[in-house]
C-alpha cells in the first residue's frame, strides 16, 4: 500500500538557534466548549462512564485489555475489548476503529489515521497488517492489528469505558491521543479560524554544528494547520504548553494543566518534583512538536546542571500535565517552562552567587575553545542583564534577554553541550 507522503512524512529539522518572537495577544475569556475538554466518542457518549483510565500512571495498567479491568466487561477485558472493536464502538479522538478489514478499505483506503499518522493499514510489501502506535506492530490478521491500535494509546493519556445499554458493563470506549507543544504565537483570522505557531527559528544565524529542535512537523511556520475557533481553547496564551489532536471536526487545541512551583528535583523517565510533589513521567508520550529544551527530562537535567533546582530565591517553573476526567488523577507530564518571575533574574543570580566561572568551565569542557561575554551592542559585558554568551568553536550560542525565559535557554544550551 502506498501511503500519502504529505501526511505521513516526519520532517527532519536541522536548526538550532531559537528566536522567540512572541506576539502577546489578549484573548477573549469565552468559556471553552465541552468538546475540547474531552473527545466525545463518535458524537454520542451518552452512556454511563464506568471508568476513566489514565494508562500506565500510578495504579492503572498499560493497556485497556489488561485483566485489571475485567470487572468492567461482561466477558473480561481480553475478550471484551476486541468485541467492542468488532462492533465499531472503539473511538480514538472521535474516530471509530473500523470493525473489519472490509470497512477499513471502504472508509479509510489509505489507512486508519491518528493525528494524520497511519496506525492501521495493510502493508503490501510484507503481506502483513500494521497496527498500534504509529503502525509499529506487524500482525498476521486484521483483528490482531486492530487490537494493537486499541492497546497503542500511550502512557499518561486517557481511555474511558462507557455503558450505553445499562447492563453494568462497558460496550463503548473512547480514547485520547494528544500531543504537546509550546505556543509561541496565536493569530486569529477573520474567517473564525485560529493559527498557532510553536516557535520561530533563526535560520539565518544557524551554524553548521547546530542540530534539531523538534522531532515532529506540526504547527510550524509553514505546515499550515488551521484550527476552527470553536475547537480552540480561548484560555491559551503565548508561552503556554498546549495539547493538540485531530478530531472529527478538524484540529483541536486545549491548554495543558499547569502546576507552578519551585523545581526541587527530577529524573528523566522517572518523576519531576515541583513544589514538593513528585509527578510520575509518562513513557512514549509524544513531545515530538515540543522544543527539546522543554521536554521534562532535558529541562530537569538543565535545572540541576546549572544549580537552579531547589533555589532559595523563589524562582518558579511550570509543569504542564495532560488534563484528566478525574481531577485527582495525574495525566502525562507534557513539558516544563520557567515562570515569568524566573527570567533574567535567574542568570543574574548565577553571577551574583559566583557561579559564572563554573558555567564557563562547563562550557569549555564540552569542547568550546573559548568563551566571550558581550552585551547586545557587542561591548564587553559589565551588566549581566541582556548579555550574550558564546561558546566559540563549539557552535553553541544562546541569548539571555528580557524577552526569553532563562530556564528554557539553559536547557537548550545543556542539550547541545552534552551532545
Amino acid at each position: 500500500m502506498q501511503l500519502q507522503s504529505a501526511q505521513f512524512a516526519t520532517k527532519k529539522i536541522s536548526m538550532k538557534k531559537l528566536t522567540m518572537k512572541v506576539l502577546l495577544l489578549v484573548l477573549p475569556l469565552a468559556a471553552l466548549a465541552g468538546c475540547i475538554a474531552s473527545s466525545a466518542p463518535g458524537g454520542s457518549g451518552n452512556g454511563v462512564l464506568l471508568k476513566a483510565i489514565v494508562l500506565s500512571m500510578r495504579t492503572d495498567s498499560a493497556t485497556v485489555s489488561n485483566a485489571q479491568y475485567d470487572k468492567y466487561f461482561k466477558q473480561g477485558a481480553a475478550a471484551g475489548v476486541p468485541s467492542i472493536i468488532a462492533s465499531g464502538k472503539f473511538f480514538i479522538n472521535g474516530y471509530a476503529i473500523p470493525a473489519s478489514a472490509q470497512k477499513l478499505a471502504a472508509r479509510y483506503p489509505n489507512g486508519y489515521l491518528v493525528n494524520e499518522v497511519p496506525w492501521l493499514y495493510y502493508d503490501q510489501k510484507t503481506a502483513l497488517w500494521k497496527g498500534g502506535y504509529k503502525g509499529q506492530r506487524a500482525a498476521a490478521t486484521y483483528d490482531a492489528a486492530a487490537l494493537a491500535v486499541a492497546n497503542g494509546i500511550v502512557a499518561g493519556l486517557e481511555v474511558r469505558l462507557y455503558d450505553t445499554d445499562k447492563d453494568g458493563y462497558a460496550d463503548q470506549i473512547a480514547a485520547d491521543f494528544r500531543e504537546g507543544l509550546i505556543v509561541s504565537r496565536v493569530t486569529r483570522n477573520g474567517d473564525k479560524t485560529v493559527r498557532v505557531d510553536r516557535g520561530d527559528i533563526d535560520v539565518a544565524n544557524k551554524t553548521p554544528n547546530e542540530g534539531k529542535l523538534f522531532d515532529g512537523p506540526h504547527f510550524t511556520a509553514t505546515s499550515g494547520e488551521i484550527i476552527k475557533e470553536a475547537n480552540f481553547d480561548s484560555a491559551i496564551a503565548a508561552g503556554d504548553i498546549a495539547l493538540f489532536w485531530y478530531g472529527t471536526n478538524g484540529w483541536v487545541m486545549t491548554r495543558a494543566k499547569e502546576v507552578n512551583g519551585i523545581f526541587v528535583d527530577g529524573a528523566d523517565h522517572q518523576s519531576y518534583n515541583v513544589g514538593g510533589v513528585a509527578y510520575g513521567d509518562a513513557m512514549r508520550f509524544s513531545r515530538d512538536n515540543l522544543f527539546l529544551s522543554n521536554r521534562p527530562g532535558e529541562f530537569a537535567n538543565a535545572q540541576k546542571y546549572f544549580g537552579l533546582n531547589n533555589n532559595a530565591e523563589g524562582l518558579k517553573v511550570s509543569l504542564w500535565l495532560a488534563p484528566t476526567t478525574d481531577p485527582h488523577a495525574q495525566g502525562a507530564p507534557v513539558g516544563l517552562t520557567s515562570n515569568a518571575s524566573a527570567r533574567v533574574a535567574g542568570e543574574s543570580n548565577c553571577h551574583r552567587k559566583g557561579k559564572a566561572g563554573k558555567c564557563h568551565r562547563q562550557c569549555r569542557r564540552q569542547g568550546c575553545a573559548s568563551v566571550e561575554e558581550v552585551d547586545q551592542a557587542g561591548s564587553p559585558c559589565a551588566a549581566r542583564s541582556g548579555h550574550q554568551t558564546r561558546c566559540c568553536g563549539g557552535g553553541v550560542r544562546y541569548v539571555i534577554s528580557g524577552a526569553t525565559r532563562l530556564s528554557n535557554l539553559s536547557a537548550l544550551s545543556y542539550a547541545q553541550w552534552k551532545r
